[in-house]
Parts: C-alpha cells; sequence; structure tokens
C-alpha cells in the first residue's frame, strides 16, 4: 500500500531580521519582479502588483533572491491588494518545493497615481501583513512612477533606479521583522552600497 504524501501547511518560519546583513537579488528574480510591476503601471486603470520571493540566506548572512514569482488575484486596486492568507501560504510551500528554495517573502507595488508626485510609503497594512506572515524572512515596496528625477523623501536603505525604455523609475525597500518591530534592511543591487539600519514600525 502506498503511504499518502501530505503537503506542508505552510513554509517554515521566517528569520529574524538581526540574522540578515543586506537583501541581494539575482538578474533574473529582479527583472522579473520589474516587469510585473510594469504591467500593473501601464494600464490606464493601475493596480499594485504582489508576488512572492524565492532564494537564499547563506552563512555570510546575505539573503540572495533567486526567483520573484508573480501571484495573481482579483482583489486589487491602485491602492490595496489582499490575497486570500491560506491560499498564499499554500502557493508559497508548493513553489519552494518545486524551486528548491527557500520562501523569503513577498513584494508589492505603489505605483503612481493621479497627480501625486511619487507614490506614498508603506502603509500600516504593509507592516501588517509582515507581522502576519511568519513564514516571511523579509518584505519588499516597489514604488514606481513616471519620471527620472528621484523623489527627494526616499527609504535610506532604499534602491534607486531608472529604465529609459518604458520611462519609469523605481524605488527598492527592505522591510523584516526583529522581535515585534518591523525595521528596514539593506538593499543591494545596480551598485548600491549597503546603508546603516532603522525601526520603520514599532507595532503596539
Amino acid at each position: 500500500m502506498r503511504a499518502r504524501r501530505t503537503r506542508p501547511s505552510g513554509p517554515p518560519p521566517g528569520l529574524d531580521a538581526t540574522a540578515i546583513e543586506h537583501v541581494a537579488f539575482e538578474e533574473r528574480a529582479l527583472r522579473a519582479m520589474l516587469a510585473d510591476v510594469d504591467a500593473g503601471f501601464r494600464p490606464r486603470h493601475r493596480h499594485e502588483a504582489i508576488g512572492m520571493l524565492f532564494g537564499r540566506v547563506g552563512r555570510d548572512s546575505i539573503c540572495r533572491v533567486a526567483r520573484a514569482v508573480p501571484y495573481g488575484t482579483w482583489f486589487r486596486s491602485g491602492t490595496w491588494v489582499a490575497p486570500h492568507p491560506r491560499a498564499w501560504r499554500r502557493r508559497g510551500a508548493a513553489l519552494a518545493e518545486r524551486l528548491g528554495l527557500r520562501y523569503l517573502g513577498a513584494y508589492h507595488s505603489h505605483p503612481q497615481l493621479g497627480r501625486e508626485r511619487v507614490p506614498p510609503f508603506r502603509s500600516h497594512e504593509d507592516d501588517d501583513w509582515l507581522w502576519r506572515d511568519r513564514a516571511a524572512s523579509i518584505d519588499l515596496l516597489v514604488r514606481v512612477w513616471g519620471q527620472q528625477r528621484p523623489p527627494h523623501r526616499r527609504y535610506r536603505d532604499s534602491l534607486y533606479h531608472y529604465e529609459p525604455a518604458p520611462g519609469f523609475a523605481y524605488e527598492i525597500s527592505a522591510c523584516g521583522m526583529e522581535e515585534d518591530e518591523v525595521v528596514t534592511i539593506p538593499i543591494r543591487g545596480w551598485g548600491a552600497p549597503p546603508r546603516k539600519r532603522r525601526t520603520a514600525y514599532r507595532r503596539r
């Protein structure tokens, strides 16, 4: 009689932010994430993009993002996106097993809307999602707008990039959990140096 194979209910618990020195991208993962963000920014009715991140955290404490997988959901608009938590966990566990990588967390975008000069920063809802996703080690926010000049107000630990072809500018910032606090984590890419970690949001 063949034993029945059961799929795990969710990925293993995420790492504390103190165990991560900085976040680094592989080119394929970075391009896949930005392509998903672009798709939500081009339509007339813009919407937030969301997806999952997979990779490894090495002994050098570097969180290397190897794959970024878009997550399709109808529950989204220009200012929010709300995947079903249980379906999200199942999907994360299944993809991690298939890819042979660790589930690292999520990314989502804040697109420029209307007459906004730049998209808004992280919201309390964003930090609540990270706090509730106990399997996540990091959470990325991608702010995207249609101009080359970087904004005056940026995250200290963020990564800014401008793509001439679509004419879009991006700011990517990373956060993680340190006990019960959401803190920023330095992020590397396009030659950006790491910066000092600071508290982004304290949960009461």
